[in-house]
């Protein structure tokens, strides 16, 4: 049953990732046994295709460092995990050296075949073996904390398990969720709260590749980082006490400052406010889900449950005030409306 478990991650990855593609959602489409597959396929390359990266063998560096960069060609693909996976490549292609297939292609060594050195090519290649060979060992014996590690209930990320720091756990998540929440944040013009509500004259904001409209398609955008889209990835995970900057932003779109970064952000977002800004200003909690190809659903997505993430703010209000000051902001000027 435990096993079972393990091996449905995958049913749930494309979706809740920070920020789905194309791509993702229909490799969300697949059914359960191939997403168990892929489950599989990740721990196979990730637990133990590193280790013959290592290896004493000329011919298993070659195989582990071609899996590893196939590997990493496929998380592009499938997801926008910014600059994740392309720098991951780089360490993969120490694997390869120039008796590589691919590199007797692309480059010539008859210049290299036709020196004689007497014999000291055959000691370098028994000494390099030894070397390669307790290196091999001692990367096996360093790894079995961090593996221990990647099993436990508690990971413990980006941590180092030995005084030298030779073997390390990296990542940006320890898990996959199941369900995607998405802080919305929304604006209002109207005079009163009650008018807001009452005539339903909430407008929301849109930010660049962050699911919001559920007709409008995910986005290309790795391997650029859109720093703010993972944050709010992040805040929909917690309270907004914990989230105190999301204040900020909202109180700068009510102050529609034009020479705030916040009007960089909402340039290639959308902007329901370009002329005069919101007094009002909200954040809501919605649970998405990508539709299903066989629904007939011309929608990307479908949300629901929507909740309170923050209270409604204005710029006058005190409570918006005693928050700027707890955290030693500068509030911004109310701006001019006519």
């Amino acid at each position: 049953m435990a096993l079972i478990f393990l091996v449905t991650c995958m049913d749930y990855h494309y979706e809740t990732q920070p920020i789905p593609n194309p791509i993702s959602y229909y490799l969300h489409q697949n059914p359960a046994s191939f997403h168990k597959f892929e489950v599989l396929v990740n721990h196979f390359i990730e637990l133990i295709v590193p280790f013959f990266c290592f290896g004493p063998w000329r011919i298993a560096r070659h195989i582990a460092g071609t899996l590893q960069v196939f590997f990493q060609i496929l998380l592009i693909i499938s997801g926008n995990l910014s600059v994740l996976n392309w720098i991951t490549i780089g360490p993969a292609l120490w694997c390869f050296d120039d008796s590589y297939p691919l590199y007797r292609y692309l480059f010539k060594r008859e210049i290299f075949m036709n020196i004689n050195f007497n014999g000291i090519r055959q000691r370098i290649k028994y000494l390099r073996s030894i070397i390669k060979l307790i290196i091999f060992s001692l990367i096996i014996y360093l790894s079995i904390d961090p593996v221990l590690n990647l099993f436990s209930r508690y990971q413990r990320m980006n941590s180092s398990f030995d005084r030298l720091n030779l073997v390390n756990t990296y990542g940006a998540f320890g898990s996959v969720g199941k369900i995607r929440d998405e802080v919305i944040i929304s604006g209002c013009n109207r005079s009163s709260i009650e008018q807001c509500n009452h005539d339903n004259a909430w407008l929301e904001y849109e930010f660049s590749c962050k699911p919001g409209k559920i007709d409008r398609a995910p986005c290309f955008s790795a391997p650029y980082h859109r720093r703010l889209t993972w944050q709010l990835w992040f805040a929909a995970m917690q309270n907004l006490q914990y989230n105190p900057w999301l204040v900020h932003l909202m109180t700068h779109l009510l102050a529609s400052d034009q020479y705030s970064p916040v009007n960089v952000v909402l340039s290639v977002g959308g902007n329901p406010f370009p002329d005069v800004p919101p007094r009002f200003i909200k954040a809501d909690l919605y649970r998405y889900k990508f539709t299903s190809l066989n629904s007939g659903d011309k929608n990307w997505w479908v949300r629901s449950n929507p909740q309170p993430y923050s209270p409604i703010l204005t710029l006058g209000s005190p409570q918006l005030k005693s928050i700027f000051r707890q955290m030693e902001w500068k509030m911004p000027k109310v701006p001019m409306r006519s």
